[in-house]
């Protein structure tokens, strides 16, 4: 499988678009920052034909250093999630 950097991704999005390459990377860049934000406030943000953002709540738990044996606490966290959409799943599994 071959990495598509963000200049590549940007350019084809660019010409898809029928857009200079600043204001693409202008909206790429403001639809980064507004998912960020909107996880960071625990929202969950669906985007049509991509997939889903979401958190999922971890509780404080106790641990084991696999190494020592010993136990400790971990605090509880957020960790971000991605659901990819049915579409795309679609796609990949009839390729």
């Amino acid at each position: 499988m071959k990495k598509v950097v963000f200049s590549e991704f940007l350019k084809e999005v660019s010409t898809r678009a029928n857009m200079p390459q600043a204001k693409v990377k202008i909206v790429i860049t403001a639809m980064i920052d507004e998912i960020e934000a909107s996880l960071m406030n625990g929202k969950e943000i669906s985007i049509p034909k991509l997939g889903k953002f979401y958190t999922k709540e971890m509780p404080a738990r106790e641990v084991r250093n696999p190494k020592t044996g010993e136990l400790f606490e971990v605090n509880e966290s957020r960790l971000p999630k991605f659901k990819l959409s049915s579409v795309i799943k679609r796609a990949l599994k009839n390729d």
